[in-house]
């Protein structure tokens, strides 16, 4: 179920939009989330996120996504990662 949003706000005059891309799949019966977050001003695009989750985990004080950059073998990586983790 893929999710994609849009927010923009005004800054001195500097327009940004923020574009949110988020992709959620389910393994071993725990929901997990891929999410790629830009924003894109008037000076150009800025990668600001892509990481994967276990939504399950958000709320948990040692809470921390799995980044990764912005290449296939980063992406892979990521999803290796988490999957090892749900799998342990």
């Amino acid at each position: 179920m893929p999710q994609h949003g849009v927010s923009v706000t005004l800054q001195g005059d500097t327009m940004t939009k923020l574009d949110f891309n988020n992709i959620v799949v389910r393994h071993n019966g725990r929901t997990i989330s891929i999410a790629q977050h830009w924003s894109r001003t008037s000076e150009g695009d800025f990668l600001n996120a892509q990481e994967i989750a276990d939504v399950g985990e958000l709320y948990h004080d040692d809470y921390d996504p799995i980044r990764f950059d912005d290449t296939i073998d980063g992406l892979i990586n990521a999803l290796q990662a988490i999957k090892k983790d749900i799998e342990l």
